[in-house]
């Protein structure tokens, strides 16, 4: 059994988790903008409810408009919720992590040293050592993909929320408004 080719294996999995994260996360901020331009923008259903909100027309049921700014409300805030998880999700990243590890291989460690000074460390290096700072970067890279795929979780969630929240205010809108 070779240590080094299960560690790089793992390695590459949560690697590609990360990614596969990342790429949801584009897919989820996109199908944001395309929400708010559905009910954020000038179309006719925000357009008549304004109208009724302004006083410029007159709803066919009057419960319909409070229940409408509650709804558009709600749509805002799992928008929101959405959007934040989904930036988090982009924002994580293994080097953020490294920091806090005294490895040699660590970020802070490289950009201290001239070049010349880390690879004069690193050639210094027994094999124990550098399985161990490999180690510890395959359990950071998986540590960051498992955050990421929490966080990614909840921006499908508070996504599936928003889409819910909106396709009712609509709803609303064509009907009882």
């Amino acid at each position: 059994m070779n240590i080094q080719y299960i560690d790089h294996e793992n390695y590459q999995r949560a690697t590609t988790w990360s990614k596969h994260a990342d790429s949801r996360a584009s897919i989820i901020l996109a199908f944001n903008a395309a929400l708010v331009a559905l009910l954020v923008t000038e179309n006719p259903y925000t357009h008549k409810f304004s109208e009724v909100i302004h006083g410029h027309a007159y709803a066919s049921w009057a419960p319909a408009i409070s229940m409408g700014i509650g709804l558009f409300a709600a749509f805002v805030a799992l928008f929101l919720a959405s959007s934040i998880s989904a930036f988090l999700v982009l924002m994580r990243d293994q080097r953020m992590r490294r920091t806090s590890h005294d490895t040699v291989f660590s970020w802070m460690s490289i950009t201290n040293m001239s070049c010349s000074e880390y690879r004069q460390k690193l050639y210094k290096l027994n094999d124990s050592q550098t399985a161990h700072a490999w180690e510890e970067q395959t359990y950071i890279a998986s540590h960051v993909a498992r955050l990421k795929m929490r966080w990614l979780r909840r921006a499908w969630l508070a996504l599936a929320g928003s889409i819910f929240f909106a396709v009712s205010f609509v709803v609303l809108t064509i009907f009882f408004v």
